[in-house]
């Protein structure tokens, strides 16, 4: 479950908006404070919007601390009415879904633990709730509770909120959000003429009331850059790759010219419905035969417009289709073949076949298992194909293009994401590429430096914005489809052997499930017994950490954040003596008769026992 969690991203692009630096990786508001959420940093932008002064976690006006809860501090305190706020991550029945149940039974208890302080006390508190953000009624709910206190409103000018939002905002990279634009509004100029479909697509966007209200928003801006992209188009008399697409189609109408008695078509997978429609009008227009060819296992293009269900539907959308397979390869030997074709013939949407080779070659997939230093897995690699061929070409693999950043070093440089020159390799001819860049792509011996069960990493589990949705083709049913096809694809590069690196602690879920039929070069640790497993969660393993600042290192759970044991007794982990009562390291402590070994996790556990031989 930890493992799980982990390759997820939880976060909002208004998070991820605060990547920029550690420091920023925090919600600040529009007073420049630092609040603990997202809906708080809503609350907090509102109030301070709408003029209405406040302190953020000001110590309640009565002591409240004891020896088992710290001083009370209320969310906010607006400072001139006295009042207090406190905002809950509740749900409509009270329960904080995002705790376990345990956790949320704590979370209730403190509700109410608040509530009879303001009631002891007769303080006016005003309430908020988590579920009134999702149904959309924050803003105005708040403003009546509000009101009915007798909080005046004395709303900032557009501005005034404008120049204190630069403030926030000056030194983030909007890179992801812009991104977002040009996708979407690529996807929409591929399938429309002009602006109409824009109000029709906020008509038909399906979610809660704040998605909705947010599409509504964005479609609303990519419409105004549209119109400007096109009245600047066409002021310039020019027309863009799209635009010969459609008015191509258009103008098959009014011509007798561009009958072609046979059409072929490659890389049939990658074919968009715009270009599908294109199609059928130009074999209906001069009645011609269709030879296409593709591969449904490399269809890797869904997020550019492509719709394999075009290719899958093949037959039905034109008739009196034959399909014939292509049943060999002359790139990939038969031992890789029999590796990756169980792998990804897993989805039972796409065709089922069967593909032979002639070539042979032992151990074709080969893993290395690292902890933390992808650099010297990489190394590792290129010193196993130094040994078969010290000037062979390698093409570097990465899910994304910044994934070989954690390998550059003085001893290996990267140019333009390209070029890679590594000393220790001089004679090699080594490339970069992203697995989506290879396609159409091989090389002799390839590295997939992507191996790790995360968010970015195989499979991809950043899902396409809703937003997108309504111009893409129709989903698989089958969970990471395309992901599953684009790792097919970054195995299928080499002429003889793949090497996959993975952080073995927090391997890719492709990786292990092909993991019994690969070679393991390594396995990332220098034997079994020094594996410690970890004594809270059971599931994750120590591992060695050192902070930036720190002298000393100490011992992490992998599952970290999600398991947060920490033990700084590295000689205790080492010696990995356990405590019978808990399972935690025992540590040599010094009490009122002299040594003895204690357990690390007290005062939680109480247990110790005579150390029986001189400790050094």
């Amino acid at each position: 479950m930890f493992n799980e969690l982990k390759s997820f991203d939880y976060r909002t692009l208004k998070y991820r908006l605060t990547e920029l630096s550690e420091d920023k990786q925090k919600h600040e508001t529009l007073k420049k404070e630092i609040v603990k959420s997202n809906e708080e940093l809503v609350i907090a932008n509102y109030l301070f919007v709408n003029g209405i002064n406040y302190e953020y976690e000001r110590p309640y006006e009565v002591e409240t601390s004891t020896i088992d809860r710290r001083q009370y501090m209320p969310d906010f305190y607006l400072t001139d009415y006295g009042i207090y706020l406190e905002h809950y991550g509740v749900d409509r029945n009270g329960n904080s879904l995002q705790y376990s149940e345990e956790e949320s039974e704590k979370y209730k208890a403190g509700m109410m633990w608040k509530r009879q302080i303001h009631a002891k006390n007769r303080t006016n508190c005003i309430e908020t709730y988590s579920y009134e953000f999702k149904e959309g009624t924050i803003f105005e709910n708040l403003k009546s509770r509000l009101l009915n206190s007798g909080v005046k409103f004395n709303p900032m000018s557009q501005d005034e909120i404008f120049n204190a939002l630069h403030n926030i905002y000056v030194d983030f990279d909007f890179t992801f959000f812009v991104n977002l634009i040009l996708t979407f509004l690529s996807l929409y100029k591929s399938q429309n003429t002009n602006d109409k479909a824009f109000d029709e697509l906020k008509k038909q966007f399906s979610g809660n009331k704040y998605e909705t209200v947010r599409a509504g928003l964005f479609y609303e801006i990519c419409k105004d850059i549209y119109n400007y992209y096109i009245t600047n188009l066409r002021a310039a008399n020019k027309i863009d790759f799209d635009d010969m697409i459609l008015q191509a189609i258009e103008q098959l109408d009014y011509t007798t010219n561009f009958k072609y008695k046979y059409i072929i078509v490659d890389e049939f997978q990658d074919i968009s419905k715009s270009r599908t429609k294109f199609l059928q009008k130009l074999i209906e227009h001069g009645k011609s035969k269709l030879f296409a060819v593709g591969d449904d296992w490399q269809a890797i293009y869904r997020f550019a417009g492509c719709d394999i269900n075009v290719f899958l539907d093949f037959q039905h959308i034109f008739s009196g289709a034959k399909l014939n397979y292509i049943t060999s390869t002359h790139r990939n030997s038969a031992e890789l073949q029999k590796i990756v074709e169980p792998f990804i013939t897993a989805n039972p949407e796409q065709y089922k076949k069967h593909i032979r080779s002639n070539k042979h070659q032992d151990n074709p997939v080969r893993i290395i298992y690292y902890h933390g230093d992808k650099l010297a897995a990489l190394t590792m690699a290129l010193t196993d194909i130094n040994k078969i061929n010290p000037a062979a070409h390698v093409l570097i693999l990465g899910r994304n293009k910044r994934d070989i950043d954690p390998c550059v070093c003085k001893y290996m440089k990267v140019f333009n994401y390209k070029v890679i020159k590594h000393l220790s390799f001089p004679k090699m001819d080594l490339s970069y590429s992203t697995v989506h860049g290879a396609k159409g792509l091989e090389s002799e011996f390839v590295i997939l430096i992507s191996g790790e069960n995360a968010k970015n990493g195989f499979p991809n589990k950043i899902e396409d914005d809703n937003i997108l949705l309504p111009l893409l083709g129709a989903g698989s049913n089958f969970e990471y489809a395309e992901e599953r096809r684009l790792f097919y694809v970054a195995l299928t590069r080499t002429h003889s052997i793949v090497y996959l690196l993975s952080d073995a602690s927090r391997p890719s879920t492709f990786i292990k499930e092909i993991e019994g039929k690969c070679y393991i070069l390594s396995s990332g640790i220098a034997g079994e017994e020094e594996r410690r497993n970890c004594p809270w969660c059971k599931s994750g393993y120590l591992v060695k950490r050192k902070l930036e600042n720190a002298s000393e290192p100490f011992y992490g759970c992998s599952n970290y954040p999600y398991c947060t044991y920490t033990n700084r007794d590295t000689i205790s982990v080492r010696d990995n003596k356990r405590c019978p009562m808990c399972g935690d390291f025992l540590v040599v402590r010094k009490g009122r008769y002299g040594v003895f070994l204690g357990c690390h996790n007290y005062p939680r556990c109480n247990y110790t026992e005579q150390i029986k031989q001189n400790i050094e």
